[in-house]
């Protein structure tokens, strides 16, 4: 009995759970009716509005959408089926079970409450549909043809308003005209352009329209085609009343209708055919004619043409249609006169004269910006040496100006068109040589070039030596012009090869306009490190690490705190001087870091400047390839001042085949800077006589100097020892060798004057104690590992890396590695590479540098030469971003490496570059 009780008792709360559904309808019928009642009257007010919406825009003409038509329809259906749901289910609610229990008809009660809540949410669908229907234009269109009435009537209207305004004008420039004066450029355009529409362009819109409405009375609308012809009417009709509306605000902004003949907005400027200049100038006319470019700058070194580049655009401007009514060429002055500048604007905006006040600059600036502000100016600037704020100093609007506006100037900084905040900027460069010859030629005469038959091939000497800057191009071809005796040319080819300031004119024209960026430069810091440029050969290119080091030699970035701080002032110094176009980007060396040029009469004007103007002959002397030191060959060298192997600096680098060493050359106690980095066959040893050379501050020797350990500790003044570079002659290595490094290594680390160090090492002995030490390695600029017999492997930890935060050059060549790594786990997340240049060369069993991909973040160049067994370099496509610029190796390494994903090798790819041979190391 007890099981079957159970049994009964779980049935029956079975069949309870499952009837909870069907309960809940039939308790809820009431309240679900109610909330269907609220539904319907928020639906019943919707449809009023609705529905009166739709009937006025009806009486307007408007024609109910099929959307707004079937809603409509919708919901008086819902209204029918919801009010009878509530009927029936109000019915049903009186008939309650025994004791209030339960409900009778219990089937029933439910399917009803169900429909309830179905009605419900019926109601809520329409009722956010009906929200859509709150605007006119949401419930009713306007008819094609009711459109193009409106349209064509609005046409019309402004038609008049503009023919009134066009015959006022008209009229008044006709009468100004009888009076001597002329009409203003932008008044001509606009009568022109007013008459065209009135009578050609609006008229003929408003005959088609006229047309289209009568087949609208004949009732043939409904026609697709005519809806079509009426409703692009309408649209062009539109269009149109804009541009007139235009046209009419145009007019309001006229401050003047006529002008006097003598005072026009441009005049031509008088120019020969420029040479060499037509696709610049087409550049820049692009830019002129984008009216969302406002300013450009135009900027080179002196002498290179940009005030001519400049003249031809208000020339261009003279020829072509515009709508710009004010225009401005000024010739600027060093420093910026802004007072007559302004003054300038003013006069010519023809403000009165008698309120003219530059002692009250606030108004004089408001003045200005109040007449400036409804014009469409040009403003030409020439020679602009310091940045101007147009708005705050002269009143003139740019950028934020609501008319159109065009600011255009020359100057010899890229700097100044940074700070002036240029859009476009374009760089003018010397001419290429077939155009300087050209120009050449023209300037020359040429009757002159037919003179003698010598004389053609004279001139491409004398070009060349102009290195194709026009200016130097003009001045020696006016000189030369009318002169027909061939020795006479002979003559001058020769005094411009032996001294380009005594040539005629030279000095004057030429040497003296280039000053002009010297004397700009920002104090006698900058001026003294540009001058002392000029002791590098003509056409060389100028390492900036090997030129700031020469700085720091002689005591011109003295005031620097330390070496670090003096690196970083001397490359600001070059940025000023590549921004001044004293100085031109060449490339960048993995060895040697960035290379610059100078111009060849940028160097000549450096030397006439240094030599007091020419004044003194013998201050500064260059030899070049000295093969040996003999008392005849320094004869010369008395009365110099400075040399490049001379008094506080003696630099002997590069000279490849340089033998002989007097020994007297360490007798030299007042040099703070000597740099024997040669490539000699042999070892030599350093003598103890350079212990004396107390204010020795740089000391660069390459490592076939055996370098003894006691007499450098001496060197109380040293900050930078360079101990690098290996020639190809230096192969074999004795154990003195290998001691002299182990034991200058020791000496280096104690030495407290010591802030920079680069150094070769060729022993693994010398690589262990490096890695010891723990002061050293924070002074390690450049290291380079030789050859060093019997280290297997070279494993960077990453305690030693965070000790080489001055790295900037890591270089490996000859050694046995099959790796390169940094040890496993260090770098997870946390690798930062201090180095900028990586270099391998002859690294013959290298197979892997590291396990993984690593950053890099300021890599800037990896070189890799003869490692033919290394196939994959540790980068992927997160690898050196925004630094790396170059991965230079022979061709067929390059092609040969491999990549985990194509997009590294995509990333990458652009970084090639194939290998040239860069000598000795």
């Amino acid at each position: 009995m007890a099981d079957i009780a159970s049994t009964a008792i779980g049935t029956g709360l079975t069949c309870w759970v499952h009837t909870a559904k069907r309960r809940r309808y039939i308790r809820s019928l009431g309240d679900n009716l109610t909330a269907l009642e609220t539904k319907m009257d928020e639906l019943g007010h919707i449809y009023e509005d609705v529905d009166r919406l739709v009937g006025r825009a009806e009486g307007e003409g408007w024609i109910r959408t099929g959307h707004a038509a079937g809603w409509l329809e919708r919901v008086e259906a819902l209204q029918k089926e919801a009010k009878k749901t509530v009927a029936e289910g109000k019915q049903m609610i009186g008939r309650s079970s025994l004791c209030g229990l339960g409900f009778s008809n219990c089937s029933a009660r439910y399917e009803q409450s169900k429909l309830a809540e179905e009605k419900k949410a019926d109601i809520e669908t329409v009722l956010a549909q009906g929200c859509n229907f709150h605007d006119k234009d949401k419930v009713a269109y306007e008819p094609v043809d009711l459109i193009l009435t409106r349209s064509l009537g609005a046409l019309s209207r402004k038609k008049d308003e503009l023919q009134d305004v066009f015959e006022t004008v008209k009229e008044r420039v006709e009468r100004e005209e009888n009076r001597n004066s002329v009409r203003t450029p932008e008044v001509r355009g606009w009568l022109e352009r007013v008459k065209l529409l009135l009578d050609k362009e609006v008229g003929e819109i408003l005959e088609q329209g006229g047309l289209e409405m009568e087949k609208v009375c004949q009732g043939v609308v409904e026609d697709s085609q005519s809806q079509r012809n009426c409703t692009s009417i309408s649209r062009s009709a539109e269009e149109k009343r804009a541009i007139l509306g235009g046209l009419l605000g145009e007019r309001r902004g006229f401050t003047e209708l006529t002008c006097k003949p003598d005072d026009p907005l441009m005049v031509e400027i008088t120019l020969e055919p420029p040479v060499g200049m037509n696709s610049m100038f087409e550049e820049v006319w692009n830019w002129v004619e984008d009216e969302s470019v406002r300013c450009i700058g135009i900027f080179g070194m002196g002498g290179v043409g940009k005030t001519t580049l400049l003249n031809k655009v208000p020339n261009q401007f003279l020829q072509v249609s515009h709508d710009y009514n004010f225009a401005l060429r000024v010739v600027l002055s060093r420093p910026v006169n802004l007072e007559k500048l302004q003054k300038a604007i003013w006069e010519k905006l023809n403000l009165p004269e008698d309120e003219w006040d530059p002692s009250d600059k606030e108004s004089t600036t408001s003045a200005i910006l109040k007449s400036m502000k409804d014009k469409n100016f040009l403003l030409f600037m020439d020679d602009l040496w310091d940045a101007i704020d147009l708005l705050i100093d002269l009143g003139i609007p740019c950028h934020d100006h609501q008319n159109k506006c065009k600011i255009i100037f020359t100057t010899r900084s890229m700097e100044v068109c940074n700070r002036m905040k240029a859009d476009k900027r374009k760089k003018v460069e010397c001419l290429p040589p077939n155009d300087a010859l050209q120009l050449f030629r023209q300037k020359l005469g040429e009757k002159t070039w037919i003179a003698h038959p010598g004389i053609p091939e004279i001139t491409d000497t004398l070009v060349h030596e102009c290195k194709y800057l026009p200016l130097a191009l003009v001045t020696v071809a006016r000189a030369m012009a009318g002169t027909t005796d061939l020795e006479d040319w002979m003559n001058a080819e020769k005094y411009l090869k032996r001294q380009v300031s005594k040539f005629t004119d030279m000095e004057e024209e030429v040497l003296k306009k280039l000053e002009f960026s010297y004397n700009c430069l920002p104090n006698e810091i900058h001026k003294r490190c540009f001058l002392y440029l000029s002791i590098f050969p003509e056409d060389h290119e100028i390492y900036e690490d090997d030129a700031i080091v020469l700085w720091i030699g002689e005591g011109f970035l003295d005031e620097c705190d330390d070496v670090h701080e003096a690196r970083t002032y001397g490359s600001e110094v070059f940025r000023k001087l590549r921004h001044a176009c004293l100085v031109e980007f060449v490339r960048q060396s993995a060895l040697h870091g960035e290379t610059v040029k100078m111009h060849d009469l940028v160097r000549e004007m450096c030397l006439w400047v240094y030599l007091e103007h020419g004044s003194k002959k013998k201050k500064v002397l260059v030899q070049e390839e000295v093969e040996s030191f003999r008392m005849e060959g320094l004869k010369k060298w008395k009365d110099a001042e400075r040399i490049s192997l001379c008094l506080r600096v003696l630099d002997l680098s590069r000279n490849y085949y340089l033998q002989e060493l007097p020994r007297s050359i360490w007798k030299l106690v007042n040099l703070r800077y000597l740099n024997l980095n040669i490539a000699l066959e042999e070892t030599h040893e350093v003598p103890m006589e350079i212990k004396n050379m107390s204010n020795l501050v740089v000391l660069i020797l390459s490592r076939n100097f055996l370098v003894p350990a006691e007499p450098i500790s001496n060197l109380s003044s040293l900050r930078l020892f360079y101990w690098t570079n290996v020639s190809d002659y230096w192969w074999e290595f004795e154990s003195s060798e290998i001691e002299c490094e182990f034991k200058l290594l020791e000496v280096l680390q104690m030495m407290q004057s010591m802030e920079e160090i680069d150094i070769t090492l060729i022993s693994p002995e010398g690589v262990e104690k490096l890695l010891s030490f723990p002061k050293l390695p924070s002074h390690v600029r450049g290291l380079r590992l030789f050859d060093c017999d019997g280290l297997v492997s070279f494993r960077l930890s990453m305690p030693f890396m965070r000790r080489l935060g001055y790295l900037q050059c890591l270089g490996l060549y000859y050694c046995n590695f099959r790796e390169i790594d940094v040890g496993a786990g260090e770098y997870e997340g946390s690798y930062e590479s201090p180095g900028r240049y990586s270099s391998l060369d002859y690294l013959d069993n290298l197979e892997r540098i590291c396990r993984r991909a690593l950053p890099f973040p300021a890599l800037k160049e990896i070189k890799v030469q003869k490692c033919p067994k290394l196939k994959e370099l540790p980068l992927n496509c997160d690898s050196a971003k925004n630094s790396l610029k170059v991965i230079e190796g022979e061709q067929e390494w390059l092609e040969g490496l491999k990549w985990d994903d194509p997009a590294s090798m995509q990333v990458f790819s652009t970084k090639f570059v194939r290998m040239e041979d860069e000598g000795f190391y």
